[in-house]
Formats: structure tokens, sequence, C-alpha cells
């Protein structure tokens, strides 16, 4: 058969057929083997240099790291020439990293074609080397997933070639397969007991896992492969059980990151937390993606974070308008382009997360943890007859001040007014400013260039006819998301602490009235979920010492508030214990005060 190929070693000898005889074959392999040998007057193979490895390394590595284009392909000329002068290809760097990575990283950072074509011819020359394409760095990813992650795609044709794969992290629909096929084969052997065991694992696919940011990312300043910190705040939950327990770190890396270059781009970003820190020391790799950035306004698509769009729709509407009005009136009509073009220039769209973003992650892959510490929630404390009979005689609702039912009484806090001050200043939460007119216009304002106002005023609601003691929200960069309350207090008294009580929901759009002259905001029907928030958020800074979920049978199930939103509840009230005084102060002394760290206005 003409042109088949006979494998000898890493070559091949090519048009060898069937029928040829074994001399013939001993001959072509003889000829290989000549081929191969080095002749009397040839240099010595070139020395392998771990220390210019290392040097190797940290050029593509500082490459990434500058603006100018022809600074970076300097450091890709001087990678080139270690390379002829024997660097180890395969030597490793900050997070586990390898020549070939920073290659497929820098690749990202610039558009310029010289620049491309460098990392290009780089990257082939290592593969010819022996770098090995398949290492992993110290969060899964290979030099593949990394030119995955960018939209340019440089370096895929040069990576496929030579048989690249992806990292286990990416390998999510791989791993799916093989364990659907792990359990089919079980049960085929009716191993129900090992079938069971594995359907129970540690972490499943699809726990949601809350993080907040401990370091900031900026679509115009972050860097690509930039490491990435956080902690877990919140038990993640599955089945009923604690899979995660909340302070837990978590590391990660900037997958890819891209400004807002001009108006027809967005800004984008992926963030990759893969390393989960236990507090044994252990450390569990988890497949997990972004599915949510909390009250962002841009929006996420397969773990893409996507920045909002030039120009924003609210723009576009006002300056259709505007235009319009300028075929009426020639005159007019240039004015109006430049003063529309000028505010559009003032609209910010990067994506701007500061440390104390919080974002929601879903695992992909069932997982197991690599450690035998108990994952633990937050203290449940039983509810005593004096604490049920306590939140029992509270009002249900919160009014408008025409006397119109609306939100749900959902938490009670036991404290003082210093441990309530210091746990919601600690967690991230800002005091609402009083409703009126100047406070309206900037609301009005951010709503429009679609961005934050961390003090935007509250509607007034009352408990019993009183105005609440305290409006706490906690937004990020738009005024249309927010997790918000309202808090009373009470006369009563448990066990010599104050009692306060509150009303919380979550607002989540913007809805327009009727009569198109009002404006209010839409909130996530499920109402507990934001009972849930504000009990972590204080049970994790430590001054909430425990929770206590209290029944109340007349609690409505369903109901509606002043606005016509669809409210969903179990009915329960939601207990925290806070410190005293001295604990208060102690816990705001021992933890960053404001873990958003700044106002949290948008830009």
């Amino acid at each position: 058969m003409a042109g088949q190929e006979i494998s000898v070693g890493a070559r091949r000898v090519a048009g060898m057929k069937p029928a040829m005889t074994l001399a013939a074959a001993c001959l072509a392999l003889a000829a290989v083997a000549g081929a191969q040998a080095p002749s009397a007057g040839s240099s010595p193979a070139k020395k392998i240099s771990p220390e210019k490895g290392r040097q190797l390394v940290e050029a593509l590595q500082l490459a990434t790291l500058e603006k100018r284009e022809a600074t970076a392909r300097k450091f890709i000329q001087r990678a080139r020439a270690l390379v002829d002068e024997g660097a180890d290809v395969n030597a490793r760097g900050e997070q586990g990293r390898t020549a070939l990575h920073w290659t497929a990283i820098g690749t990202a950072q610039f558009s310029g074609k010289e620049t491309r074509r460098a990392y290009r011819e780089l990257a082939e020359v290592l593969i010819d080397e022996g770098i090995d394409v398949d290492a992993e760095d110290d969060y899964g990813n290979t030099a593949l997933d990394w030119e995955e992650a960018n939209p340019r795609d440089v370096l895929r044709y040069v990576l496929e070639q030579a048989d690249a794969r992806r990292g286990v992290s990416h390998r999510e629909s791989e791993r799916l397969a093989d364990y659907i096929a792990h359990l089919r084969e079980l049960s085929a052997k009716k191993q129900f007991t090992a079938l069971a065991a594995a359907l129970q694992a540690d972490v499943p696919e699809g726990t949601l896992i809350w993080v907040r940011l401990t370091k900031p990312v900026h679509s115009r300043h972050s860097r690509c492969g930039e490491k990435l910190e956080g902690v877990v705040i919140a038990p993640a939950m599955a089945n009923g059980r604690v899979v995660l327990s909340p302070g837990t770190k978590v590391e990660g890396t900037l997958l890819s990151v891209q400004s807002a270059r001009n108006r027809f781009v967005r800004a984008e970003a992926v963030i990759e937390f893969a390393n989960f820190l236990h507090e044994d020391g252990a450390k569990t790799r988890i497949a997990a993606r972004v599915i949510e950035v909390d009250n962002a306004r841009e929006t996420v698509h397969h773990g893409r974070i996507l920045g909002v769009p030039f120009p924003n729709e609210a723009v576009g509407r006002w300056t259709i308008g505007l235009r319009g009005l300028g075929f009426v009136m020639p005159g007019v009509s240039e004015g109006l382009r430049w003063a529309t073009h000028s505010y559009n220039l003032t609209l910010g769209r990067a994506i701007d997360y500061k440390a104390g973003t919080e974002l929601i992650l879903r695992v992909s892959v069932p997982e197991k943890l690599n450690t035998k510490a108990p994952q633990k929630g937050w203290k449940e404390i039983p509810a005593t007859a004096e604490l049920v009979e306590l939140v029992r005689r509270q009002p249900l609702r919160v009014k408008t001040p025409s006397g119109e039912d609306s939100d749900i009484v959902n938490l009670m806090f036991i404290g003082s007014q210093e441990d309530l001050e210091t746990g919601f200043r600690m967690a991230g939460w800002v005091e609402a400013r009083s409703l009126g007119v100047k406070t309206g216009l900037i609301t009005a304002l951010q709503a429009l260039r679609k961005s934050g106002y961390s003090e935007a005023p509250f509607s007034r609601l009352q408990l019993e006819g009183k105005d609440p003691d305290y409006e706490y929200q906690k937004d990020l960069n738009t005024v249309a998301k927010r997790h918000h309350f309202r808090v009373f207090r009470r006369e009563d008294t448990y066990r010599g602490q104050p009692v306060w009580v509150a009303s919380a929901t979550h607002d989540i759009g913007i809805g327009v009235g009727r009569k198109g002259t009002q404006w209010y905001h839409l909130i996530d029907p499920e109402i507990d979920r934001e009972r849930q928030k504000i009990a972590d958020d204080l049970l994790f800074t430590g001054v909430a010492t425990g929770c206590t979920l209290v029944d109340r049978p007349d609690a409505p199930r369903r109901a509606g508030n002043a606005t016509g939103d669809e409210i969903r509840t179990d009915g329960r009230m939601m207990v925290l214990h806070m410190t005293g005084e001295s604990g208060a102060r102690k816990a705001a002394l021992a933890s960053a005060v404001n873990p958003r760290g700044g106002s949290g206005r948008g830009n």
C-alpha cells in the first residue's frame, strides 16, 4: 500500500510496503540510525541550565507586565536568546508556570502583529526544545487553557499541532462522563453500597460557594495571570449538610482580562478560583466557575464577566430623542451631538471590583476534599420558650405611611447598639441617606449612568407608625441592585439585652409605574435568601455568635409588597445573638473595618 508509514522511535520511515523483505527493512532502519548519529566533527549536546531556565520564565513574566509592546518584545528576544543558550525550558517560576504558560498569557496582553508573531515563533521554539505542553500551573491550567481563554487565538494552531491538552480543572465534560460511567458500572455490578458512597461526593456538582475578594480586580489595571485571593464567607451547603466551611481561604488567577479600549469593545474578565485552603493546611482543587457577581451591573456568560456596552441602553434612548429634536431644529443638531459625545465619555465602563466584592461560584464536577477536618457551619442556638414567645409577639409587616402592608419582618437582633453598628460596619454595610430632592436626583443620575450609589435613600416604610432607627444597604456598582433592610428598636429586652427587628429584601432591578412618572425597585421574591445573607455577613464578622430560626405560625407564606412584587417565605424569623460590647470592640480591632475597601461607589 503506497504511502504507508511505519513508526521507528520518534521518526517515521515513509514508503515501506508490506511486501518489503526483512533485509530491506533492516537497511532502512540502519539508514535512519546513521542519520541520527553525530558526525565526528559535530559540536557536543547543549548543556541544560536550570539558572537560565529561571531567567527564561522571569523574562516572559516581566513581558506580560509591560504596557509598551516594544519593551515587551525585548523581553521576548531575551527569552529566545536564553533558549539558544541552553535554558531549561521546563523550569517553573511563580504560580508553578513554565515559559509556555507565560507565552500564552502574553499573547492575550498585546494586539500588535509583530508582538504576536514573536510570541508564536517563541512557542514553536519552546516546543521544539521539548517543553512539556501539558504542564499544569498551580491552578490546574495548561498553556492550552490560557490560550482558550484568550479571544485572539494566537497560539491555538501551534498548541493543537503539538497535541496539547486542557488541564484537569477544564476537563469538566470528560470528568463528568467518567463519573457517570463509574456510577453505571457500580449499578450494573449491583454494588449499591459503593454506589451510595460515590453519589455522596464531599462537594457535589452544582454546589454554590460565596467568595469575597481580598484582592481587587480592574479591567484596565489588572493583568492576565495575576494571582487572586478570596475567602469563603458562608457555609457551602449541599443536601442539607455543610460541605465547605466559612473562612476557607481561596486562591485563583485572572484567566483573562480585557479593557473597554474603544466604544465597540466591552470590558471582560475571567476570574478562576481553583485552590481551597483548609484550616489544617490541606489544599483541595475544585473545578468551579463564577456564575454571578453579587449586585453587579455586569453580566456573566459561561464564566466570562462582560462589562456594560457602549452606549448603554439608557443613554441610547436619551440620544435618540435628542437627535430627533435635531432633525426638527438643524442648528441644534451639531451641539447636541457633541454634548452627547462628551457625556458618553464620562461613562465608566471598566470592570472595577474592589476588595470585598462578592462572587458566587458553582461547582462543575463532584470533588473529594483533601482534608479530614470537619466542615462546620454557624453555631445554632436552640430556641427557648422565652425567645419563641418574644418572636411571636412581634409585628409581621412593615407598612407605608398610608397604612398599606409592605415587607415582612424576618430578622431579630439581640445585642447593644454598638454591637449592631460594629457588626454591619465590619461586614461592609452602609447607612442610607434620608430621601430628599438632592439624594433623589443623585439616585436618578446614577441610574442613568448605570453606576452605584452606596448611600442611596430608601422609600419610607414604618413599623407600628415608627420610622426605622437604621437603614442599611450593600451595593456594588449599580443603583438597580442592592441588599437592604430597615432596623427598628423594640421596647422588649431578652436576658437584659436590647431587641431589634428588621425587614430585609434584595433589590434586583428597577420597575417603572404605569404612568411612567415613578420608578421603584423590583425585589427577589424569595426573601429567605436575603434573611440568610444578612445572617451570614454578621456571623462571619464574629460579632454575631450564633443564630436561631423561630417558627411563626401566623406569618404569611405568600404576600405582596406595596409596589406589587410577590413575596415568598417559610415564615420563620432569624434571630442573631450578638456579642457584648467588649466582644464587639475586640472583634472590630481584630478585623478589617470595611471589607469593601472603600465607599463602594461605582464609576
